[in-house]
């Protein structure tokens, strides 16, 4: 519980630094806003997706020190996107293999903006890391591995990583950019990872709005069994997530 509110006062003074014209209460609740206000994660397969974050299975604490850890030096935020490049990679890989008829496949089409495994490889190319050249760790490895177990079993499965990633990246992701360019000493186009193009940050909630809907739409196409698959792979996601952020890395090739 410490280390959430530490969290939220490191991120509450970045951001007051950052923009002292949208001080208050405003801005630091900008997610929360959105994520109430929206109608389509009210009802269908959004909402139940959206019921993984209140049954336990999205631990705020551990994604809390999960962070601290990713910006406490150039070394850790090079472990942070080296592992999360890797995962986005192989999520993305798969996304792009399947065929158009699937509702990953559709979902993903239609939302081109979110690539994250690119940002992240401007990230790391920066730092002077090559993420081929390292050895993925045991939770990276887990953690890619079910992503293509996932594909094999069954496509729709991939719509629980979508959730679990993107989302977090839409409503958390936006306000972490400036303390990591902080706290890691990164020059102002950088970490490419929390920049999105103008077409999600100017209308982020119309985006958000956009890809409840997109969802709920999918499944509607989906069996009863298939969408409790797929609320399971997201809670699956969700833990192999919190793995990937409380392991202990060697150290990086160039550190």
């Amino acid at each position: 519980f410490f280390f959430v509110l530490q969290m939220a006062f490191f991120l509450r003074r970045s951001v007051a630094r950052a923009r002292p014209q949208q001080r208050g209460s405003a801005f630091e609740s900008s997610s929360a806003k959105i994520f109430k206000s929206s109608k389509a994660n009210k009802r269908g397969f959004a909402k139940a997706l959206d019921g993984t974050l209140r049954d336990g299975s999205h631990d705020m604490k551990t994604f809390g020190i999960g962070f601290f850890r990713s910006v406490a030096g150039v070394e850790a935020y090079g472990h942070f996107a080296t592992a999360f490049y890797h995962v986005y990679k192989a999520m993305e890989d798969n996304f792009d293999a399947q065929p158009q008829e699937t509702g990953i496949s559709r979902v993903w089409q239609g939302a081109p903006e979110l690539r994250r495994a690119e940002a992240l490889g401007k990230d790391l190319a920066y730092l002077g890391l090559d993420p081929t050249l390292s050895a993925l760790s045991p939770a990276t490895q887990e953690y890619v591995d079910s992503i293509h177990n996932a594909a094999k079993e069954d496509s729709a499965l991939l719509l629980g990583h979508f959730y679990c990633r993107y989302f977090a990246d839409l409503f958390g992701g936006s306000m972490l950019g400036y303390p990591t360019k902080v706290a890691v000493g990164l020059p102002e186009e950088y970490p490419a990872f929390y920049n999105f193009p103008e077409a999600v940050s100017a209308h982020r909630q119309e985006y958000i709005e956009g890809l409840y809907e997109a969802l709920n739409e999918e499944g509607e196409k989906l069996c009863q069994d298939t969408q409790a698959a797929v609320v399971g792979e997201t809670k699956k996601a969700f833990a192999l997530n919190a793995n990937l952020y409380t392991e202990v890395h060697p150290k990086l090739p160039g550190f």
